[in-house]
Parts: structure tokens; C-alpha cells; sequence
């Protein structure tokens, strides 16, 4: 029934424990998003998790559960259809998918902030001089118009940067992760 994230918090803290969101599975970076969630907003609410993104959204159709947590781009169509309520994107800033939603932050809750990224890594004691060639490799390939365009159609932002860059953004992400998983005390199945 909530239309804003400041509804959701709201009915989650006069309901504790009684709320269920889904995501796509125990231990996935939705997951460790939910749980974040739930830590900055000072609520309880109930993990079910699923395998992937469809039938954590189908879930939310079919009244298992009320809330999810799941990549956008699942769930674009399916609202625009009024299948589905969006009520925030994780990301710091509003998503070009869907620019009407509020981030999380702008919802309440200042300091919360998700990006659900990928990257390539090479396997350890790789020469640096391959991993140099690579990267120059993979940096023109994204700069590309068409899979640029292909990236970004699909909700995705194309970021390039140094190999010294991105081990630098994986050691913090994995700090600021641990931290969320040793609180929420999550384990993978």
C-alpha cells in the first residue's frame, strides 16, 4: 500500500518484523543492499530470498512478499504496465531508466547510497604489461558508440579507469560490504 520509501520506513517501524522483501538470493549485492537498508533505517524486515531477479519480482506481484529489492531494469516495464510500484532507486543519483524515482538518500535516508557494478579482473601474478594491454583493449571497446549505446540503453553507466583505480574501488567496496555482512550477520548457502 506504501507510495514512498518515507511510507515504507514508516509501516516497517510500526510493523517490525512483519514486512518480507525478497531479492535475488542469500548473500547477493541486493541483498547486502536490503540490509543496508534496514540498518540506516533502523527497521526489521524479513529476507526471502529467490533464485534472481524474476522471481523476486514475481513474488512481489503475486502478494509473497511486499517489498524487493532487484536490479531496474527488471522492473521499468512492469510498472509502467501498473503491475508495480517503484519507490526508489539505491543509486546516489536518479537513475535516466526511471529520472521520476527518488534515490534512497533523497527519500530519508542521507548517507545510503548503492551501485551494483561490474568489472574485469585478471588472475593474481598476471604481467602488468598484459593487464596494461587489456585495459587499453577493454577502454576502446567501451568507448565505442554502439556498445556504449547498448550499455546504456540497458540501465547501465560505462565507467573507465586505471587498474591501480579499480583495485582501489574494490578494496573499498569490500570494506564498506563487510561491515553490512558482519552486521547483518549473512552467510551465502
Amino acid at each position: 500500500p506504501v507510495k514512498s520509501m518515507q511510507e515504507l520506513i514508516a509501516m516497517a517501524k510500526d510493523q517490525p518484523g512483519k514486512i518480507n522483501f525478497s531479492s535475488t538470493g542469500t548473500g547477493s549485492i541486493v541483498h547486502a543492499a536490503a540490509e543496508l537498508f534496514k540498518q540506516q533505517a533502523n527497521v526489521d524486515m524479513v529476507h526471502v530470498p529467490y533464485k534472481g531477479g524474476a522471481p523476486a519480482v514475481t513474488a512481489v506481484m503475486g502478494g509473497e512478499v511486499q517489498v524487493s529489492f532487484v536490479a531496474l531494469p527488471t522492473t521499468v516495464e512492469l510498472a509502467k504496465a501498473g503491475k508495480l510500484r517503484l519507490l526508489a532507486v539505491t543509486q546516489p543519483t536518479r537513475s535516466r531508466l526511471a529520472p521520476e524515482l527518488p534515490t534512497v538518500a533523497e527519500a530519508g535516508l542521507p548517507d545510503y547510497g548503492v551501485i551494483v557494478w561490474q568489472g574485469i579482473v585478471a588472475p593474481k601474478g598476471t604481467p602488468a604489461e598484459v593487464i596494461d594491454k587489456l585495459n587499453k583493449a577493454f577502454i576502446a571497446a567501451l568507448a565505442k558508440p554502439e556498445v556504449k549505446a547498448r550499455l546504456t540503453e540497458q540501465g547501465f553507466d560505462v565507467v573507465t579507469n586505471t587498474p591501480g583505480e579499480f583495485g582501489s574501488y574494490i578494496r573499498q567496496e569490500a570494506d564498506k560490504w563487510e561491515a553490512v555482512i558482519k552486521a547483518a550477520n549473512i552467510s551465502v548457502e
